[in-house]
């Protein structure tokens, strides 16, 4: 991170890779130590500088950005702590994998070796995670919806529907990427720096195809089945006379 470099020959940065994959709206102690993982997915750097994250809290939310220059290289997973040095306590005491934050939002104490986020929009309060239900927006520099996650009674701004609220200490971790936070985010054990494990969506293979008979002659019909989606394709063979 904090740092540009140029994408691999012939592919290209795609800011819809860089996904919310685990949140923790409610750790053991402090809300100071409320913390969201980011992980890019696809198999090149992506600038992310500007990018926005937002939990619409009160009437006019506080909105922040990563710092201009910000990257995360491919397959990169990052840690935002609402307050580093409420998260490295936390972290510490519970023997998480990932015990300083990559980022931090610097709501209070500040950690002079922990990059801050900057605030794009004061708004009226900082960003804080509802236990019991809220949401949380990751966009580009222009405003447009990257990746969300919401639990509990949610947030009518985030579509879909939210997953289960998180208990004391638990998290919400990404399984899925579908779009709707029931379906795509499970309550569990905090595992930061993981991120998504789930596969990235891809067209179904054809497998095992079946023919009968092997060779055609006019008029033979032909079934071909595509194991990947249990599908059987009929089709006629007819010659130009």
């Amino acid at each position: 991170m904090l740092f540009r470099s140029a994408p691999a020959f012939g592919q290209t940065p795609n800011p819809l890779d860089v996904l919310i994959t685990e949140v923790q709206p409610n750790p053991n102690g402090s809300d100071d130590a409320e913390w969201i993982e980011l992980h890019n997915i696809g198999s090149v750097p992506i600038d992310i500088g500007g990018f926005q994250l937002n939990d619409f809290g009160p009437a006019t939310p506080r909105v922040y950005a990563f710092p201009m220059g910000t990257s995360l290289a491919a397959d990169e997973v990052v840690i935002v702590a609402r307050q580093a040095d409420a998260y490295i306590a936390m972290a510490a005491a519970e023997s998480l994998a990932v015990v300083t934050p990559s980022f931090e939002l610097a709501q209070g104490a500040d950690n002079s070796a922990v990059p801050n986020l900057l605030v794009e929009t004061s708004g009226s309060g900082g960003l804080g995670l509802g236990n019991t239900g809220d949401g949380v927006q990751l966009t580009d520099a222009t405003g447009s919806v990257l990746s969300t996650a919401e639990w509990g009674s949610g947030r009518s701004e985030i579509l879909g529907s939210p997953a289960s609220a998180p208990g004391s200490g638990q998290t919400i971790g990404r399984v899925a990427n579908t779009g709707t936070s029931d379906l795509d985010f499970v309550v569990g054990a905090p595992t930061p720096g993981v991120g998504f494990l789930g596969a990235v969506a891809a067209p179904p293979g054809i497998s095992a195809v079946q023919r009968s008979p092997a060779v055609l002659t006019y008029g033979d019909r032909k079934s071909t089945r595509l194991n990947s989606r249990h599908t059987v394709i009929s089709y006629a063979v007819f010659c130009l006379k």
